[in-house]
């Protein structure tokens, strides 16, 4: 019997050893029934979207709405406070930004770790910020035009001394955000990873659905959280 090939496009992002970001596609054919996938050649050359060095771009995250992919990474919007911004971009099936990059979220405090994820209908962005005593995991929802919508969400703040990193996905309706936190060797707490549930309505207002929930607490150091979705059930790891 002949095994069915479906060609499909996967997006690769990085950063360059100079700082700046790019991205390159690859074609890639897939065996559905067997369930497995071999990379073909690289379909364009590297493309630079992150601006200039002085940005020192970094954690790049993407997701894709069946059109576009959505690229997000922090960076230096003003060097001189050198406190980052999260910035979007979006990149066609072509591997061609499509439109400018523009600010997700811009505040005077560092906004970090940068994540992405897309439900079928919205993107929801969430990332660490740094401002006030203790840092917060925030979340913001866009159009698959780039527009904000609705207000900037809070899911909770962090325990211990800060945050260790942020992962997004989505079941096709909600969002689940997982985040790790950073130990403090004076209280004796450890790094954790912690989840919270998201619910987005038709008009892109997001709203929290449940409370904030550990996944791994223990005694041990659990770090660098990262989370997908598949068919009936979230994997964290």
């Amino acid at each position: 019997m002949t095994k069915k090939m479906t060609s499909v496009r996967v997006l690769f992002t990085w950063e360059f050893a100079c700082r700046l970001m790019l991205i390159s596609i690859l074609s890639c054919v897939c065996q559905a029934e067997l369930k497995a996938s071999v990379l073909g050649p690289l379909l364009n050359n590297d493309i630079l979207i992150s601006g200039t060095g002085l940005q020192a771009p970094e954690r790049a995250h993407v997701a894709f709405d069946g059109d576009r992919y959505l690229v997000v990474w922090s960076g230096y919007t003003d060097t001189t406070t050198l406190f980052t911004d999260v910035y979007g971009q979006f990149i066609d099936r072509l591997g061609v930004p499509s439109g400018p990059s523009f600010l997700v979220v811009s505040k005077p405090a560092g906004q970090n770790f940068p994540t992405v994820a897309f439900n079928g209908s919205h993107y929801l962005v969430a990332w660490s910020d740094s401002g006030g005593a203790f840092p917060t995991i925030r979340a913001r929802v866009l159009s698959t035009a780039g527009v904000l919508l609705g207000p900037e969400i809070v899911l909770a703040g962090a325990r211990g001394l800060g945050l260790d990193s942020v992962a997004v996905a989505s079941d096709g309706s909600g969002f689940l955000v997982v985040w790790g936190t950073s130990g403090n060797i004076f209280s004796g707490t450890t790094a954790d990873v912690l989840r919270q549930s998201l619910i987005v309505d038709t008009s892109g207002n997001a709203s929290l659905a449940g409370s904030t929930l550990s996944i791994a607490a223990t005694t041990e150091e659990e770090v660098h959280p990262n989370v997908a979705f598949g068919q009936t059930q979230y994997l964290v790891t």
